[in-house]
């Protein structure tokens, strides 16, 4: 099973999406703190101004980073295009930790590949019925709420936020990530955790782009491990 999704099950983990498949913010992602990284292929994103191209042009970075950090590292697969089979048994081959794909996006040839452990985001439009299908396939390891409008990227985290995350980690068997599309502050994890979510995607919206910039990952790491010592200090007492 993919180590990310362990981890999942036991705490509240920051992974850290690369804005670009690079060694140097992989390097400074761990070394302040982030559980597992995320690179990416096929994908463009106009919200963050990046393109990532397939994987016989991201395969060597992509390599290098698996190879020089001791977290884990998992992909995120876009539609810019569909992932070919053949190309699929080159991203195995590359040893990533985890596949992370939109539902849509996502062929049964990936889907029905035990090599590599699932995460399914759930994005806009998606029904309710349909999350709750997905949220109990045994073949997925976590849902990621990948739920905002990029009209409303960068905006704070707000009440009908809440809700609507509230609802799907009630709705999961599954444990439930969100990305920082809204602007989310480090004091933020302590509301999600609280209403369920295992754990938060940064991107440039929190991170910004640079090495330097990427250094805010250690104040969302601070209060991520309060919030594991609080949970397991509960834990604890509740045996007692």
């Amino acid at each position: 099973m993919s180590r990310t999704i362990e981890l999942l099950r036991s705490k509240f983990i920051l992974v850290s999406a690369l804005h670009s498949n690079s060694l140097e913010l992989a390097t400074v992602s761990e070394e302040q703190g982030a559980d597992a990284l995320e690179v990416h292929l096929n994908l463009e994103d106009a919200a963050f101004a990046v393109r990532f191209g397939n994987i016989d042009l991201e395969e060597t970075a992509i390599k290098e980073i698996i190879g020089s950090v001791k977290i884990p590292v998992g992909v995120c697969i876009g539609e810019m295009p569909i992932v070919s089979k053949e190309e699929w048994e080159n991203i195995v081959d590359t040893g990533v930790d985890y596949v992370k794909m939109l539902a849509h996006h996502m062929p049964s040839y990936v889907y029905n590949d035990d090599r590599v452990s699932k995460i399914v985001e759930i994005g806009i439009g998606y029904i309710v019925e349909q999350v709750k299908i997905l949220a109990e396939d045994s073949k997925i390891g976590a849902i990621e709420a990948s739920i905002v409008s990029p009209q409303v990227f960068r905006h704070p985290l707000n009440l009908l936020d809440i809700c609507t995350y509230t609802l799907i980690t009630r709705l999961s068997s599954r444990p439930v990530i969100v990305p920082t599309q809204k602007f989310i502050e480090p004091s933020d994890l302590r509301l999600l955790r609280k209403i369920g979510v295992r754990g938060i995607v940064t991107n440039p919206i929190v991170t910004g782009t640079t090495v330097e910039s990427y250094r805010v990952i250690e104040d969302y790491k601070k209060i991520a491990a309060e919030l594991d010592r609080s949970f397991l200090e509960q834990k604890l007492f509740d045996r007692t």
